[in-house]
């Protein structure tokens, strides 16, 4: 029985440290690393993270980027913006290996339509985001 118990833990912290799917109006939000033109208005600061101690561990850094791309996407759409300026990735180091990574950015909602379907197509590859922990300041 304490088997059971130990394994039913396990799995409800994993299932608490798993990556969030994108939502429908994260699905809408650009994420760039350039700044947005004037026509566009700021909504607010934004964060998105992923993985942990535990669960980063098992994931590789292109993917710990792209799964915290993803949440600061669905903050962003969670306030009605259409597009995310975001820094370069945060890495968190636990015993020497990369197991989280975080952005933060600022959410915009454009006027012209066309301003984040041109920066979707320009930043769409999320290797264009500094994937390379190795050059990230600790």
């Amino acid at each position: 029985m304490p088997t059971r118990s130990l394994l039913l833990l396990a799995a409800v912290a994993l299932t608490a440290c798993a990556t969030k799917p994108i939502s429908p109006a994260g699905a809408r939000v650009t994420a760039s690393e350039m700044p947005p033109p004037p026509s566009c208005t700021a909504l607010g600061e934004v964060k998105g993270r992923a993985g942990g101690q535990v669960t980063g561990q098992f994931v590789d850094g292109d993917a710990l980027v792209g799964a915290a791309l993803d949440d600061v996407r669905n903050e962003a759409g969670a306030l009605g913006a259409d597009y995310v300026y975001v820094g370069k990735p945060q890495y968190g180091v636990y015993f020497g290996s990369v197991r989280s990574a975080s952005f933060g950015g600022r959410a915009y909602r454009c006027s012209d339509p066309a301003v984040a379907t041109d920066a979707r197509a320009r930043s769409s590859d999320r290797r264009s985001f500094a994937t390379d922990p190795s050059s990230a300041r600790w």
